[in-house]
This record gives structure tokens, sequence and C-alpha cells, in this order.
């Protein structure tokens, strides 16, 4: 008995940090009424201390209550031109109906919205967009996940049904307009012309969760993002399948073996010269013609391709991307 007594206190203890403890997150004011005011109040439904422009924008640090009350962390706003502003009440309190955070990515890496807050439940959604905007609902016991619905017809009008679900709050930011220091580039522009089925993937290898396929006798072009190990990562969760758009709601890695790219005139030249680097200064490894079938298989930021030549003996090379189509 003293030993589950014992047990049952070291389990408590434990636990209190994470009971009152105040979790916060970093958001801005994504208000649905755009043309009117958004309300801080003194109090959870108090009175109104202060009225901000629902157009303008502002970021905040709030303080994640229970219920859809939150509390501004010291009573700040920062404006677009990062002014402070403070709001003349000693408390200030603002309902997240009206708040939203942006989707970090910054690594390349579209982000997951998972049933529970761990990323080894249920995977509800895969979001492509660079900078997708969120509700958010409510945080962890630990803080480290936020609870949030994505429904793109309200932010990036496309065809999808809006989802909740968990996402880690260290995949999310308070900025919705600047990509960042990284973001998923570089990108480009590529085709599938249908000769043969193309499986996609979960991740860029064979072994891989078939999640999208790429039908044969169908024309495709979309952009391709982050090439790893002969694959290619879907961008934007786009394909335009036979000139129309087409949403894939999971992740997708294409073989680069299934990609093309064209190479094209440029001021009348007749061939594309291929680098040994990417760089034009490096060795010359040979010229293609122009309108040449060829495949990327990797980046050099936004300026050069690496390329697969099929049947040519030196088979690869740099290419400039302005000399290259989709």
């Amino acid at each position: 008995m003293k030993r589950i007594l014992i047990t049952m206190f070291a389990i408590l203890l434990a636990a209190l940090p994470l009971f009152g403890q105040d979790h916060e997150l970093n958001c801005f004011i994504s208000d649905p009424d755009v043309g009117g005011m958004t309300n801080i109040r003194s109090a959870p439904k108090g009175k109104i201390v202060l009225q901000v422009e629902s157009a303008d924008f502002y970021q905040l640090t709030v303080i994640v209550q229970p219920g859809g009350w939150w509390r501004i962390k010291d009573g700040i706003l920062y404006n677009e031109g990062e002014c402070e502003e403070k709001v003349p009440s000693p408390q200030a309190w603002i309902h997240r109906s009206v708040l939203a955070v942006a989707t970090d990515y910054e690594d390349g890496q579209p982000r997951k919205l998972y049933a529970e807050p761990r990323s080894d439940s249920k995977r509800l959604l895969v979001i492509h967009e660079m900078r997708a905007l969120l509700r958010p609902l409510e945080l962890s016991a630990d803080g480290k996940w936020v609870k949030v619905t994505y429904d793109p017809s309200e932010f990036e009008d496309r065809p999808c049904e809006k989802v909740t679900g968990w996402i880690e709050k260290s995949k999310v930011r308070d900025d919705a307009f600047e990509p960042g220091d990284g973001g998923p580039v570089p990108l480009m522009r590529v085709s599938v012309p249908g000769s043969e089925t193309v499986i996609c993937r979960d991740k860029p290898a064979d072994s891989g969760k078939q999640t999208f396929v790429l039908e044969k006798g169908k024309t495709y072009e979309f952009t391709v993002s982050n090439p790893q190990n002969g694959w290619w990562q879907l961008w934007f969760g786009c394909v335009d399948e036979n000139d129309e758009q087409k949403w894939v709601d999971d992740e997708a890695w294409m073989p680069a073996s299934a990609l093309f790219m064209v190479t094209r005139d440029w001021d009348g030249a007749p061939t594309v010269p291929v680098y040994e680097k990417p760089d034009d200064k490096s060795r010359k490894k040979f010229d293609l013609k122009t309108g040449t079938l060829v495949h990327p298989t990797d980046l050099s930021e936004w300026s050069w391709v690496k390329v697969y030549v099929d049947g040519h003996p030196e088979q690869t090379g740099w290419v400039e991307s302005g000399r290259l189509i989709n």
C-alpha cells in the first residue's frame, strides 16, 4: 500500500508543472470581418478597451487559456511596421476566432496535421502551401502542439474540406507574408508525358507507401522541389492533369526518371551548353539541340538544373534554368 501511495504521489508531482502552466503562442489577427473593427476587451466578454482595423496586420503573443478567450501577453500588439501598440488596460483579452498562425516551410517540407498531439498518431492531412493559414484552438498540456482548424476555402480558395487536427508548435509562425530565409526553394516546373504509369510515394524511396498515381495516357504538369535520392517532392499539392487542376492532399514524391524538361532556344542559339558544374565558367561537357527531352536530377539555387540525358555518352551535366522549359 505504501509503495502504491508513493507511486501515485510521484505521478502527481510530475504532472504538477502541466496544470496551471501558462503556455504562449505567437499569432496574428486575421478577423473574418475584414471590413470592420477587431475588439480587444478587458476580460473575456468584458468591456472593449481597444479596437483595431480588421484589414490591418497585427502580431501578438497570447497566453492560451481554456475556452475561446485568450489573454494578450503584456497587452502589446505589433503592427506591420513592427511598431509596438500598448492596450490601455491592465488586462487585454481577444477571442481566438479572430486569430491565425501560418505554417512554417523553412525546411522545404510540407506540414502535417495529426489526430492527436504526437507524430505517431493518425495523419489527417498534408499541407503543401508555403504559408497556409490556420485557426488555433488550443495547446497541448506540454505546450508543444497546437490544435488548429485548416479551412482552405477561407484562406487559399482551394477545394478541400475543413480539417481540425494537431500540428507541432515549432512548425507554425506569426508571419503570414514573408517566406523567410528558407522555404520550398528552389522550385521547378516539370511535365510527365504519360508514356507510363508513375507511382508516387510518401517518401523518396521505392519502399514508400503509394499515395498517388500518374496514369498512363494522361499528361501532367506540376512543380517539384527538394530533390533527394533520385526523387522529387510535389510542391503545393497541385497537378495539372490533362490541363485540369487536381489537388493531392497527401505527401507525394516522384522518381526523377519520370520527369521531363525540354531544352529551349535562347536568342536563336541552336544548341544548349551543358557544363560540368553549375557555373558557366566551368568545363563545357557537351551541347544539346534545342527541343531535347531531359530528366532533371538536381538543383543549384534558382539558376541551374542538373539533367540526365537518355542515350547520351556523357549522360549528366548542369544547364542554366533559363534554357529549360517544362
